[in-house]
């Protein structure tokens, strides 16, 4: 006999900008895409109250509540703490969607600079924004992303998501 599995029916989009939490925080939700496989969400919350994530931006672990709230602001955390990219703009203290695992076809890049297959994607100082450290290098934190394309003219890149494990 096969196993059977349910259908969850979420109370908010992946696109959310909730003003209230609507979802608890730090579920996970696990979606299989037509164009782009199976991808992993965490409900979370903006942690900052001033700074606004961006739609695609490369966020943050809030280190003082850990597995909750995400950051785009570095200064406010560490990029020692890749949390996963942003699906939408998340306002300030509000609540939404980032994918932790999985295809993100745009994350935001600090830099036009070269990008190439099998780079590791970092946080970098530049809020919300990855940095590159070439293929073969040990990176010298943990990867947002792994580049899936040579990517030399843009400001954004994509690539598979690797922050599943930051969320336990």
């Amino acid at each position: 006999m096969g196993m059977q599995s349910e259908q969850v029916i979420w109370a908010t989009p992946l696109t959310a900008n909730d003003t209230n939490a609507k979802e608890q925080l730090g579920v996970k939700r696990v979606e299989d895409d037509v164009t782009y496989g199976r991808r992993v969400y965490v409900y979370t919350q903006n942690a900052d109250a001033a700074v606004t994530i961006s739609q695609y931006d490369a966020v943050a672990l809030d280190s003082g509540s850990w597995m909750k709230k995400v950051t785009s602001d570095i200064s406010d955390t560490s990029i020692a703490l890749p949390g996963g990219v942003a699906l939408n703009t998340i306002n300030p203290s509000r609540y939404g969607w980032i994918l932790i695992a999985g295809y993100a076809h745009q994350i935001n890049e600090a830099n036009s600079g070269a990008i190439d297959v099998g780079d590791a994607l970092i946080l970098t100082s530049t809020d919300g924004r990855v940095g590159r450290v070439a293929a073969g290098t040990a990176p010298t934190y943990l990867p947002v992303a792994i580049a899936d394309v040579a990517d030399t003219n843009t400001y954004t890149c994509s690539g598979f998501v690797v922050c599943g494990n930051m969320w336990g």
